[in-house]
């Protein structure tokens, strides 16, 4: 029996009733060629995919939807992770992609479309960068590039981390909030819009900028503290040996 593998991730459902879809057309097919027997179907989300599923399958069909003209992240995370695990051993296999694009579809096919809701996923994703920022530092996931910091005791890591939020984080955060500011409130008094007919105010997303660096900062205030607590003798103030991101 030959089985066919389809791998979906979705945001909005639109991606996943693709990919529900596709599971009925093909059961209907192979029904319609007398094959039914012949074809196990099996859909899976992406997250929860591995090498052995797709080393099992003959035939993959993977749905998602499209991200600033880009692969949604959890199947970009789908690939990478079963790359080297299946390399030289699927190749030949047929294989499709079908992608979710709300907005392409409407605007070719309907001649239906706003450049406001194109700018919209543009504002959105700046907007969760800025949010998403000081999460990150609270958690101590954001990505570590350096040849000295992995190796060293948890009280070194406390002092480098110190030293990195005066000298570094907080300084940057706040020249950047500051330099940003006039021009938030240059684009507000203009009332600045987008250039392209239908598209939106210029100064909200603007405004993400010194309103993101703020947050930033003050993240960077609370780990500085946070710091400081733990080379006084609090053991608890801070988890200076997770390090997973280090590269």
């Amino acid at each position: 029996m030959k089985q066919l593998l389809i791998v979906w991730h979705s945001r909005t459902g639109a991606a996943r009733q693709m990919a529900e879809a596709a599971v009925r057309g093909a059961a209907a097919a192979a029904a319609q060629l007398e094959q039914a027997d012949d074809l196990r179907v099996v859909l899976r989300r992406a997250a929860d995919v591995e090498a052995d599923a797709l080393l099992a399958s003959q035939g993959y069909l993977f749905c998602a939807p499209e991200n600033l003209a880009s692969l949604s992240g959890e199947m970009k995370e789908f690939f990478d992770r079963n790359y080297y695990a299946v390399l030289d051993r699927i190749q030949g296999l047929p294989y499709a992609c079908a992608i979710s694009a709300g907005n392409a579809t409407l605007r070719y096919a309907f001649s239906i479309g706003s450049n406001a809701w194109l700018e919209a996923q543009w504002y959105l994703f700046g907007l969760s960068v800025f949010a998403g920022a000081p999460m990150l530092l609270k958690l101590n996931e954001h990505v570590r590039v350096d040849v000295l910091y992995g190796g060293r005791s948890p009280r070194t890591k406390a002092w480098i981390d110190t030293f990195g939020l005066v000298l570094v984080l907080l300084p940057v955060c706040a020249v950047t909030a500051w330099l940003a500011w006039p021009f938030v409130v240059e684009s507000h008094v203009q009332g600045e819009h987008s250039p392209s007919a239908g598209g939106l105010l210029r100064w909200p997303v603007k405004a993400a900028i010194p309103a993101g660096f703020v947050l930033l900062g003050l993240q960077g205030v609370a780990e500085l503290f946070k710091r400081v607590a733990y080379l006084r003798g609090d053991a608890d103030a801070v988890r200076v040996d997770y390090e997973r991101p280090l590269q």
